[in-house]
């Protein structure tokens, strides 16, 4: 057999039977031994690096210092909207305040321009269409003349507006007023009214009273309609035409395109524009 320098097998000396256990640092329990009447062994368990830290405080599945923040995050903008609001309903006021007296400072301005007046005036041209609803100031002047009293309202009244009671139940008949001038016969200058009045106003009334005593016969187309008077004023009296203060009343063409109107500077004229059958 060849030499080895060592043999197979090694003999390890024993340990000594009666050694104690090693006691090797780690995580194990600490033994502590007791005394006196406590004799034992008690364990003291070591903190070690791992363990967790305790539990944080929460309000609401959140944690308190978040919710807190969440909190005042939402009482600003509650806060904040109130105001908005609050704002917003004054603006809102005082805008309806300034429009309203703008409002009353425009219709008593309006109201203060209009001067008082029983008859409206129409300052377009002569049409057969209603008037418009600006009025005026009428003055009536007193004529004495040797054999009678005129009451003339011209030129104050010019293009104004006269409405003749008829029927309680339908509408005035109207007629528009034209100071020294006349209309152009329909009929070859026959006449239905000849007849002294004292007034222009008296004329109308006078023409509207034929049209009614006569009414069946001007639906039937035997007599003819009083749509016009010229009622002599005092504008001419050293015309030998001149009859102070009489009324003739006749038919004249009265369409859509107004009336004819002349240049008669004997007659305060009216003109029915609403004309209709009675």
């Amino acid at each position: 057999m060849p030499a080895y320098p060592y043999s197979d097998l090694e003999v390890v000396p024993a340990k000594a039977i009666d050694s104690a256990p090693e006691v090797v640092p780690g995580n194990a329990p600490e033994v502590v031994l007791g005394s006196g009447a406590h004799e034992g062994i008690w364990y003291h368990k070591q903190d070690t690096p791992g363990d967790a830290a305790p539990a944080q405080r929460r309000i609401c599945g959140v944690r308190a210092r978040t919710f807190w923040i969440i909190l005042g995050v939402a009482v600003t903008l509650v806060i904040a909207a109130i105001a908005g609001g609050v704002a917003a309903a004054l603006t809102s006021r005082s805008s309806t305040s300034d429009g309203s007296v703008n409002q009353d400072i425009s219709t008593s301005s309006s109201a203060s321009l209009s001067p008082s007046s029983t008859e409206s005036s129409a300052s377009p041209p002569p049409s057969s269409e209603p008037p418009t609803t600006s009025t005026v100031s009428i003055s009536t002047t007193t004529v004495v003349l040797p054999t009678t009293t005129l009451l003339r309202d011209c030129p104050s009244s010019n293009g104004t507006i006269y409405e003749a009671d008829y029927d309680s139940e339908e509408e005035p008949l109207m007629f528009r007023k034209f100071c020294t001038a006349g209309f152009r016969h329909v009929r070859n200058g026959i006449d239905v009214i000849n007849e002294p009045t004292q007034s222009l106003n008296d004329c109308i009334n006078m023409c509207v009273d034929y049209n009614d005593r006569n009414s069946t016969a001007i639906a039937a187309g035997n007599n003819q309609t009083c749509n016009a008077v010229c009622w002599r004023s005092n504008e001419q009296l050293g015309n030998v035409n001149q009859i102070p203060g009489q009324c003739f009343g006749f038919t004249t063409l009265n369409n859509s395109a107004g009336f004819q109107v002349t240049d008669e500077v004997l007659c305060d004229s009216a003109g029915w524009i609403n004309q209709r059958d009675l």
